[in-house]
Order: C-alpha cells, then structure tokens, then sequence
C-alpha cells in the first residue's frame, strides 16, 4: 500500500514511512472518521515510543504493548513523562494493539 500523501507529515518519510501512513491517515480520516482517526493517532503514538525506545537503546520487542513501552522509557526519564499515567486506560487498549486480549 502506497502511503497517502500529506503535507503537513512528509517530513516522516526519511524517518519511518509507517509513520508517515498513521499520521497522514489519521488527518484524512479526522472530520470524517474521528473514530478511525484517533485509531491511527493511537498507532502513530505507539510507532514513536517504540522508535524512541530503540534510539535510547531500551529492548523493546514486537510482543511489548505501548504500556510497556512507555513505562520503559519513564523509568529512564521519569521527569520528561510524568503525566503518562494519566493515560492509562489508552494505552493499555487491546482493540487498538491489534490484540483481543
């Protein structure tokens, strides 16, 4: 699948173009499709933890939720990403993982 195009997230391109599909779908899908569209943030959010994990040399594997993902990169950095928890209920979201469970 080509990625849709989008001004406003090419930049993502020389980074990951999965990134730049979640992000360029989810402002396709935003007035038509908010529901979709908070989906595809959701994913672009997980796409980015992990990347960041990567970069700061956190194991982080296909298996690891963004939960895990991002209480990893808070243990590194507890002052960057402090109100996090607050997003609980969001980031341990199955339906959105791609996981019934």
């Amino acid at each position: 699948m080509s990625n849709p195009l989008s001004v406003n997230f090419t930049f993502l391109q020389k980074h990951d173009p999965t990134l730049l599909q979640a992000a360029a779908l989810a402002e396709k899908y935003v007035f038509d499709d908010p529901n979709t569209a908070l989906f595809k943030i959701r994913q672009l959010a997980e796409l980015l933890a992990k990347r960041v994990a990567a970069k700061v040399g956190l194991p982080c594997g296909r298996e690891d939720s963004f939960a895990d993902v991002v209480y990893a990169l808070r243990s590194i950095r507890p002052n960057v990403i402090p109100k996090l928890s607050r997003w609980k209920t969001i980031i341990r979201n199955p339906a959105v993982r791609g996981r019934s469970s």
